[in-house]
């Protein structure tokens, strides 16, 4: 979305994005995007991988809360997102999951 506003010379307008990428931290620290969700992949995969091994021990789930299904509520295991914008976006690379050369390269280096 953000490449075709540059293209057509919109913008920059509000828009936000999941996943905090490189290019949608670049996005960021450069004012083309407001925010970008962030859940470290690395706390899920290790529940995952905690549960999967406690399931085949028949060992009960550890849950964290519960998430809607039709009128039922079924236990899950929740990571809290992260909303990373222009103020906050350095948490990214200073927890390692995102290294800061991956962002701060080329043009968007001067908002480094």
């Amino acid at each position: 979305m953000i490449a075709q506003e540059k293209a057509h010379g919109i913008g920059p307008i509000p828009v936000s994005g999941q996943d905090a990428t490189p290019q949608g931290l670049q996005y960021i620290i450069s004012g083309w995007q407001t925010m970008t969700v962030w859940k470290d992949t690395r706390v899920l995969a290790k529940a995952a991988a905690a549960e999967a091994v406690a399931l085949l021990k028949g060992q009960a789930l550890k849950t964290t809360g519960t998430v809607p299904n039709g009128k039922a509520k079924e236990p899950a295991y929740i990571i809290p997102p992260v909303a990373l914008t222009k103020a906050n976006w350095k948490q990214i690379y200073t927890s390692g999951f995102i290294k800061k050369s991956d962002v701060c390269t080329g043009s968007y280096a001067k908002y480094c």
